[in-house]
């Protein structure tokens, strides 16, 4: 509808109220694109890590600045909890790629490779050796550490 006009409602002296109705959410792929998701901390519609710069900076270390700003459109709640959600999600996508990089031993072979070659006896020998605090250097016995 169009907008009032009547300023009867700002006699009591109390803020307006602001309803905002209907819309379609952003998509995972659009949450990136905070420029489009938070209009009013990013006015002009550009400024937000998607934005092509001259000198390249990490989508993690433009959130963590975006964090760190003292200005009133990035202190709001709504902003903090979706950048914090982003800079989670790419730490936690670091971490996960770190720790399926697959580790290689002294001899260039892979780690699980060495696992699936071990046998059951080897594996029952090595627990027995961890419980009698004997020290070995089978594979079987590193992988129970």
């Amino acid at each position: 509808g169009e907008p009032t006009t009547d300023t009867s409602i700002l006699k009591d002296h109390s803020a307006p109220t602001l309803a905002i109705h209907g819309g379609n959410y952003a998509s995972h792929l659009d949450v990136m694109k905070l420029e489009s998701v938070f209009p009013t901390v990013f006015p002009f519609g550009s400024g937000g890590p998607t934005l092509e710069r001259r000198n390249k900076i990490s989508d993690e270390e433009i959130i963590r600045h975006y964090l760190k700003l003292s200005l009133p459109q990035f202190m709001e709640s709504e902003f903090v909890l979706v950048a914090n959600f982003l800079l989670g999600r790419i730490l936690s996508f670091k971490s996960a790629v770190m720790k399926c990089r697959p580790l290689v031993n002294e001899h260039g072979e892979a780690v699980g490779d060495e696992i699936g070659k071990m046998t059951i006896e080897e594996i029952e020998e090595a627990i027995n050796e961890e419980q009698a605090n004997k020290k070995s250097n089978s594979t079987a016995s590193k992988f129970l550490k």
